[in-house]
């Protein structure tokens, strides 16, 4: 069940992170101009946001400090993407923001143009009228000569092409206010500042950090996931076989006990030295020192652990790893017939115990 859900999680996890490293990349491409360690560095950081999760839960058990100092990596790795998100898709929020605020722009220059342009005629009229009225009393006086009707004339003519560009002048107006289409309004933004207590210009500054915070959050999480999926199932599996083979050996010694032994006999401490013969380690020196077949007995591996790191103390030695020691202890105690017994997460050696 858990390879299931690990390899549709792991699946996701290298799409959004594969995402993430695309969008980085054209981003600072198209920003830098060319390929550089800026470029090369931005797509290796958007990696790691997804890496060093898993990296960080591993260490947890052995190396808190050097946990701790992943997860710091982390959040900075998780800064500079999300920042670089922001940047990237902030982009095309601004530009619809300046169309909106250039439209408005427009449409209010239109509609300051009209009464200009409505005053304009009305001067023009007026010109008209007074330059009509001067000629007609001019032409009336006998003083008046040929050059001095002529003036006139193309004093009125001035004033109908005045009066004609003025008209011109305010049908190109009510046209272009007829014309401008409104600005668009961003409805998104309108229906969350409704629903919510942000104003529209706080949901246009933060919207572009979605997209990226979730798709480097849902890489991340989905990658731990994927990694606890995988872990459990092949500790699962190798408890299963250990516990069908320590369980098969137990039975053949109580068996074989009952045949040889008697009922009352005190129980025989062999030790393991006796029947391994492998190379030599500190492993089975500890094994032959301290621990000693005993029909009958069941002792568990926390005791065990307790022995060895008591061991270690007195012999100066480095211990081994807990999970490397219980594994490599129970493959050296079946060897030499010690059965192990599994019962959820204790461990058990069967037929064994401490040395006296």
């Amino acid at each position: 069940m858990h390879i299931l859900l690990g390899v549709p999680a792991l699946i996701l996890a290298v799409f959004f992170a594969a995402c993430e490293v695309i969008g980085t990349y054209e981003f600072l491409h198209a920003e830098q101009g060319s390929f550089n360690y800026i470029v090369g560095a931005g797509c290796g950081i958007a990696v790691a946001v997804s890496m060093l999760p898993v990296c960080a839960a591993f260490a947890w058990s052995d190396r808190k400090w050097l946990s701790g100092w992943l997860w710091a990596l982390f959040c900075l790795s998780l800064a500079c993407v999300v920042l670089a998100g922001f940047s990237r898709t902030g982009t095309a929020t601004d530009t619809a923001q300046d169309a909106r605020a250039q439209s408005t722009a427009k449409q209010t220059q239109a509609k300051d143009e009209i009464p200009i342009a409505r005053k304009e005629v009305t001067d023009a009229q007026l010109a008209l009228t007074k330059a009509r009225s001067d000629a007609t009393a001019k032409a009336s006086d006998k003083t008046c000569v040929e050059n001095c009707a002529k003036i006139l004339a193309g004093t009125v003519t001035s004033a109908e092409t005045e009066l004609k560009t003025a008209r011109e002048r305010l049908d190109t107006a009510l046209t272009k206010a007829g014309t401008e289409p409104p600005p668009k309004k961003d409805s998104l933004a309108s229906r969350l500042a409704a629903m919510t207590w942000f104003t529209e210009d706080q949901i246009r500054t933060f919207q572009p950090l979605t997209v990226p915070v979730l798709s480097s959050g849902l890489s991340a999480a989905l990658m731990i996931f994927s990694a606890w999926c995988f872990g459990p199932l092949r500790r699962t599996q190798n408890d299963r076989s250990q516990s069908v083979q320590a369980n098969t050996q137990a039975v053949d010694l109580d068996e074989a006990a009952e045949e040889e032994a008697p009922a009352l006999a005190a129980p025989a401490r062999t030790p393991l030295a006796l029947q391994f013969t492998g190379p030599g380690s500190e492993l089975v020196e500890f094994a032959s020192d301290r621990i000693a077949r005993t029909d009958g007995a069941e002792l568990h591996m926390r005791d065990v652990l307790t022995e060895y790191e008591r061991y270690c103390r007195q012999q100066d030695m480095e211990p081994m790893d807990r999970t490397a020691f219980v594994r490599e202890l129970a493959s050296l105690c079946q060897r030499v017939g010690i059965g192990v017994r599994v019962d959820g997460k204790d461990a058990y050696l069967i037929g064994a115990a401490i040395a006296a």
